[in-house]
């Protein structure tokens, strides 16, 4: 009864917990491990067979993979409460021109959608820094050393205190998929955390519609 499950770090943090607890509620002899990975990482452990299976931010076409897309969830601005930003209620895109962004760095799965997204708005803006953890970037905002975009998952359940939130217009959302080698089906008791895992993001889209 053992599932071993790689997943993407803002995942890790804000999704599986509630999945290994409500697996342990509703299935006591299933044992869920968690192995928490950079994307690249997470998708290796899934193809040399090392996990059963992974949760991460969708990687685009790939024939060695079988994806089901299980919630998308918008990318939202985070800054200092006294930036102008700050200020408006929604924040378009191009405001961003020209500030300087902390973002994630090219291991998160997540920042090749943020510059696809700053470059199909025509955002020209300096990256100051580029980091591996939300946490780090809340800090360096803290630090009054620029502005982010972030997934809405990466945000604390509790909220950010000491920083602004603001929704992005017009709305660019990433894709969080479960990822299995493909052509290959699931042990049983695999599928069991798989559909778990579903059925948790499944609420979680739901108390966000």
């Amino acid at each position: 009864g053992r599932v071993r499950v790689a997943s993407s770090p803002t995942l890790s943090a804000n999704l599986m917990p509630e999945c290994i607890a409500r697996c342990r509620q509703e299935h006591p002899g299933l044992d869920l491990l968690l192995l928490d990975r950079i994307q690249h990482d997470a998708l290796a452990s899934v193809l040399s067979g090392e996990v059963d299976f992974g949760v991460v931010i969708d990687p685009a076409q790939r024939d060695d993979l079988y994806a089901e897309a299980i919630l998308s969830e918008p990318f939202c601005l985070v800054c200092p409460p006294a930036h102008r930003l700050a200020r408006r209620r929604s924040v378009r895109w191009n405001a961003l021109a020209g500030e300087p962004l902390v973002l994630l760095d090219h291991a998160s799965g997540s920042r090749r959608l943020i510059d696809e997204a700053l470059r199909d708005q025509g955002v020209q803006a300096p990256v100051v820094q580029e980091v591996g953890h939300v946490t780090t970037i809340f800090r360096m905002l803290d630090a009054g050393l620029g502005i982010s975009v972030v997934p809405t998952l990466a945000l604390p359940p509790a909220g950010l205190q000491g920083l602004a939130v603001r929704p992005l217009t017009p709305r660019v959302e990433r894709s969080i998929v479960l990822v299995r080698r493909a052509n290959r089906a699931l042990a049983p008791v695999a599928q069991l955390a798989w559909d778990l895992v579903r059925s948790v993001a499944a609420e979680r889209a739901g108390e966000h519609a």
